[in-house]
């Protein structure tokens, strides 16, 4: 029999966070009449994910295959094209799971409560020229 050497494994618990907004240059913005009241209405475009940072204080590497000292030779060792597939995969892996776990329709959430509350009337409100709130979201699209 040869001998074959194992595969190299390397498992890691990864952290980081997965950034997802708009397109701003897409957002539209208009003030109707409904009922003798002006409504400011926010329209926005379907979120998209716009990046992925690694937290490197809080990823740990669990385990990595020894490489195997022969003589003059070292074999098994982790390459640098092996760590760079490693970060890509770890990277594709983490916005799959934060998709996933709603990433984009989280964002269309957090950003009607953001516009409501910075456009929200007050009762100075024909300050502002508008009496209401309409925001009005577009479905997420597809995650990467």
């Amino acid at each position: 029999d040869v001998y074959k050497l194992p595969d190299t494994i390397i498992r890691m618990s990864v952290a980081g966070w997965a950034h997802a907004g708009y397109d701003t240059s897409q957002i539209g913005v208009a003030v109707v009449d409904k009922d003798d009241r002006a409504v400011i209405v926010i329209s926005l475009p379907p979120p998209q994910v716009l990046g992925w940072e690694m937290d490197t204080d809080q990823t740990e590497t669990l385990d990595v295959h020894e490489p195997l000292d022969v003589w003059i030779l070292t074999i098994g060792a982790v390459r640098e094209d092996t760590i760079d597939a490693l970060n890509i995969l770890a990277k594709d892996e983490s916005l799959s799971y934060a998709c996933s776990g709603g990433l984009l329709t989280d964002t269309n959430g957090e950003a009607e409560k953001f516009f409501r509350q910075w456009l929200r009337p007050q009762e100075d409100a024909q300050h502002y020229g508008y009496d209401d709130v309409a925001i009005i979201t577009s479905p997420a699209g597809d995650c990467p």
